[in-house]
């Protein structure tokens, strides 16, 4: 579910109620109407398999600047919906090789470059000072035709922290 200029608040309690687990699998929402308990397979009480322990959205590292303020804003509000439920939030920051040259000729600097910490940085600051440690730069594979450990290290990096706050979400329910 991406997040886009033209969202508003039925949008963001619609993706709310999925979070919640009130949502049936492959549903197909339309833009502005609100799913709610009179929807059709709205799940009255869900399962805690049914709701969501932990949520990343994915940032272009290349494409940021581009973000229109609304899109911003959304987040925000979105991320200030998913905080009161305590549910676990992650920035995944793709493209970070592409962002720097630096990071594109040795992985390892990932963390060391500038450039990546100006736009953790700017991403934390867009987003009402969502911490660095949740914050994780990734490389994508895209010419790759074998696995790189450097570019998994990353990956499962961010993924086992990911891991490890929905299992403390789930153990604190």
């Amino acid at each position: 579910m991406g997040l886009t200029k033209n969202m508003n608040k039925v949008d963001v309690d619609n993706i709310l109620a999925a979070m919640d687990g009130h949502v049936p699998h492959n549903y197909q929402f339309t833009h502005g109407v609100k799913f709610d308990s009179s929807s059709c397979g709205y799940i009255e009480n869900p399962s805690i398999a049914d709701m969501a322990h932990c949520v990343a959205f994915v940032i272009n590292s290349i494409t940021i600047i581009l973000v229109e303020p609304e899109v911003w804003a959304n987040l925000r509000c979105l991320l200030r919906a998913l905080n009161g439920r305590r549910v676990p939030m992650f920035i995944i920051l793709t493209h970070v090789d592409e962002k720097c040259e630096e990071v594109a000729k040795e992985v390892r600097n990932v963390y060391r470059s500038i450039t990546i910490r100006d736009t953790m940085k700017l991403v934390s600051s867009k987003l009402n000072g969502i911490p660095g440690a949740q914050i994780f730069p990734v490389i994508n594979y895209k010419d790759q035709t074998e696995l790189e450990d450097e570019i998994d290290v990353l990956l499962l990096y961010a993924l086992r922290q990911m891991l490890y706050a929905a299992q403390a979400n789930l153990d604190n329910r």
